[in-house]
């Protein structure tokens, strides 16, 4: 199999962009091109979301098959070696139609999280908002532990780019527990923050811990300037307040034990605080070396997470790949 990249991406157009002269079309081409070098290389994605709002133009699902299949030679007859990897937690694997899945049997492997895999319990799925937050919970989970079997390389490695700062439908930011699960893991982690969303505020709370801050990182912080705490997370969407609270309640009486304990379920609140514990680790470790981009000097790596440039993007991102093998 293709040795994949996990892919924490999202399309939304807001205020961030527009200060820099960027919208959504420039997500776009960044994703478009992004997509197509690690296809040239050989690499696949892995995306842990559903199929939703497919005819609206904004699923990422889509975006990913669509430049598969116009980048890959269609498969031999017997082979099945897919580009992409949906990790589909329920219940939006249930609203699968099989003639949509097997639209695209040769480019994409979807991996159905089942409802007991979830680890919900009949009380739980009372509560429809709870239950659906901790199925997407556990999709992302059963990815960061398949990452580490499907991968060829020594460490696994994921694409962050933008997020949704509201409107998700989580305990946090997806983005967010994606991360931490991949820096958790010891995986690779490239933040393309430069076209803000969750993904700065990201690059954000790392760089303020640097020692040592280049010109273009100081330049990044006064354009984010927005702390990462709870708080912050619940004026930008106020109904997580209700949704950490049940979640905190459910852990205090069932704990976090799911199928995959070496991921354990956190509340947004436990997600925060595990990104600042390796943020601090940048007192006494590059920023290159704890995001695993070695490749790069640390004034690349900087630069890499900060710029709004596609084309500067693009030339680091090649770098990368072409050095990781």
């Amino acid at each position: 199999m293709n040795t994949p990249i996990a892919c924490s991406m999202s399309i939304a157009d807001d205020d961030e962009l527009l200060q820099v002269g960027k919208g959504e079309l420039h997500i776009r081409e960044l994703i478009d091109r992004v997509c197509r070098l690690a296809f040239q290389r050989g690499y696949s994605f892995a995306y842990a979301g559903t199929w939703e709002k497919w005819d609206e133009g904004k699923n990422m699902l889509r975006m990913l098959l669509e430049r598969a299949a116009a980048d890959v030679e269609p498969l031999s007859s017997g082979d099945y070696d897919p580009r992409v990897v949906n990790h589909l937690p329920w219940p939006y694997s249930r609203e699968l139609t099989a003639e949509r899945e097997a639209q695209w049997i040769g480019q994409c492997k979807v991996i159905k999280i089942t409802e007991a895999e979830s680890g919900l319990r009949p009380a739980i799925k009372n509560d429809e908002r709870l239950a659906k937050a901790i199925a997407m919970s556990a999709a992302r989970r059963r990815q960061a532990e398949w990452l580490q079997t499907a991968s060829s390389i020594a460490k696994p490695l994921r694409i962050a780019l933008h997020g949704k700062l509201h409107g998700y439908s989580g305990f946090a930011p997806g983005l967010l527990e994606e991360c931490v699960l991949s820096l958790r893991a010891g995986h690779r982690l490239i933040l393309l923050g430069g076209f803000g969303g969750f993904a700065a505020r990201l690059v954000r709370q790392l760089l303020d811990q640097m020692p040592e801050k280049s010109t273009q990182a100081q330049t990044f912080l006064l354009r984010f300037s927005d702390p990462l705490d709870r708080l912050s997370l619940e004026k930008l969407q106020p109904d997580i307040i209700h949704l950490n609270r049940a979640l905190e309640d459910w852990i205090d009486r069932l704990g976090t034990a799911s199928p995959w304990n070496q991921h354990p379920l956190m509340t947004a609140s436990d997600l925060i605080d595990a990104f600042d514990q390796q943020c601090a680790r940048l007192s006494h470790s590059p920023i290159g070396s704890l995001l695993g981009l070695d490749p790069l000097t640390s004034d690349e790596a900087v630069r890499l997470m900060t710029t709004s440039d596609t084309d500067e993007v693009v030339n680091l991102l090649v770098k990368l790949l072409v050095n990781l093998g």
